[in-house]
């Protein structure tokens, strides 16, 4: 026998579509998607963040770095005056040691013995003079020798202030480093 029909429908199928969505009530796809973008904005921020400190420590790094570089040239600067300093005093010195040696040599020279041998007053004068120059070339020779251990001096206080700098400068760099890798990892 043949299948009946089924009797006409008196649903309406516009009857069947669902409650209107409203704005104000997020559903959970929403919600979802909502954290999502908070949660991802938060970490755009705190990579911006990372990368300026991480800007900022390579920069302090790289200044650190130029520091100790200059401290090392004018110590190479300093190390080369001290050596020319130090050159300058040992010839002084060494002038100085054969003027006290030639000194102590020649004492049976005694000066009233020549002022004394004078044969008239124009001799005594020459004599006079020459033995005070002979004294002036002896106090510049001494007050070079002075001059040339004091500027030795200077120098090597100089060279002590740069060393400590450079150590300082060093230690910047090492610190600027660490915080680097800190950042980094």
């Amino acid at each position: 026998p043949p299948i009946p029909n089924p009797p006409p429908s008196t649903v309406n199928p516009q009857s069947f579509t669902s409650p209107p969505i409203s704005v104000s009530t997020p559903s959970p796809i929403r919600e979802a998607v909502a954290n999502k973008q908070a949660e991802a904005e938060a970490v755009i921020t705190e990579i911006k963040d990372l990368d300026l400190e991480l800007s900022l420590a390579v920069e302090a790094f790289n200044k650190a770095r130029i520091q100790v570089e200059e401290t090392e040239q004018k110590l190479q600067a300093t190390q080369t005056k001290l050596d020319e300093a130090q050159a300058k005093y040992e010839e002084r010195k060494l002038a100085f040691n054969e003027r006290v040696s030639g000194i102590y040599k020649n004492s049976q020279v005694n000066i009233l013995e020549i002022i004394l041998n004078t044969k008239n007053f124009t001799d005594f004068i020459i004599r006079i003079s020459f033995l005070a120059r002979i004294g002036m070339q002896d106090v510049v020779l001494l007050t070079e020798l002075k001059e040339a251990k004091g500027e030795v001096e200077e120098v090597k206080a100089q060279l002590i202030t740069l060393r400590d700098q450079q150590f300082a400068a060093q230690q910047e760099l090492e610190a600027e480093k660490s915080t680097i890798e800190m950042k980094l990892t």
